[in-house]
């Protein structure tokens, strides 16, 4: 029973995580981000990250953000560890060890 609630745990954090990776990654990608300008580009990026922290809660305080921007695309690397209800020894067995997702979204423009 155990395994099955840490299953439906781990895919519950799967789709959190790829819902707020994805909506970061378009938040930094907006056209009213200047991708010129250094400074606009990582605060983007610091609010994109808060938000993400905010929808995925206490799993996203060990999580790892890797950004990769330039002008025309915005990649994001997520891996976040999902809480584990079973003891160590069974969760590392039956648990996901870790939540690894990229989103690459383009750069908005006016057209």
């Amino acid at each position: 029973m155990l395994a099955a609630v840490q299953l439906l745990v781990n895919l519950y954090m799967v789709t959190t995580v790829s819902a707020a990776g994805f909506d970061a990654a378009r938040i930094v990608a907006s056209r009213q981000v200047d991708h010129q300008d250094h400074g606009s580009v990582r605060a983007a990026q610091a609010r994109a990250e808060s938000r993400f922290r905010s929808l995925v809660g206490r799993s996203a305080d060990n999580a790892d953000l890797r950004w990769n921007v330039n002008t025309q695309t915005v990649t994001l690397q997520v891996v976040v560890s999902p809480p584990s209800i079973l003891p160590t020894s069974l969760g590392r067995d039956v648990a996901f060890g870790s939540i690894d997702r990229s989103f690459t979204v383009q750069v908005e423009e006016l057209r």
